[in-house]
């Protein structure tokens, strides 16, 4: 099975990622549960750290 380099990560996605990674999984093993590769794991990871968080409050009002 071969990872798909320039599929665009969705939503969903990206939720996961971070619930794995927060659960202390293994990069290589999330990468092989989503059919990613371990680069692109990091990378993605990266970019969702250094993005600015949505307020979540401003939603409620």
């Amino acid at each position: 099975m071969r990872a798909n380099r320039f599929k665009s990560w969705t939503e969903n996605e990206e939720r996961l990622l971070v619930a794995l990674h927060e659960s202390g999984m293994n990069h290589r093993l999330i990468a092989l549960k989503l059919r990613r590769t371990e680069a692109g794991v990091d990378n993605r990871l990266a970019q969702i750290i250094h993005r600015p968080r949505p307020a979540e409050d401003a939603s409620r009002a």
